[in-house]
């Protein structure tokens, strides 16, 4: 009799580890990944690809911030030398007239040579 309900005991006991065991592994599997391989290959390309699309986006984004302050540096640059009483170069101005050189504005003012730098 002892035997059978020492054996019994143990048996439930192996059941109840079982499930424990059971209960872990599924928990390993959330926390590693995914078991399944295929379904984990998947992912890290699909990753790869986010974060190459992200560094894609990241890059034109810096070319376009790049282009954006170079633009706002001129700018603020002409208005600089104007406010210093610098007249813009004739290739700088927007009027349609032709201007003919006054004795103020000599081939080497400001702007002609910032328009020279530049690429004017």
């Amino acid at each position: 009799d002892q035997l059978h309900v020492d054996n019994s005991s143990l048996l439930e006991s192996v059941a109840l580890f079982e499930g424990d065991l059971g209960k872990v592994a599924d928990r390993h599997a959330q926390l590693i990944g995914h078991v399944n391989k295929k379904q984990k290959i998947r992912y890290t390309v699909k990753l790869k690809e986010e974060c190459a699309q992200l560094r894609l986006d990241l890059n034109k984004a810096r070319h376009k911030l790049m282009q954006l302050e170079g633009s706002r540096r001129s700018d603020s640059l002409y208005g600089a030398l104007a406010s210093l009483g610098y007249s813009p170069a004739p290739a700088v101005q927007s009027s349609p007239q032709p201007k003919q050189r006054s004795q103020e504005q000599s081939p080497n003012s400001p702007f002609q040579w910032l328009g020279r730098l530049v690429g004017l």
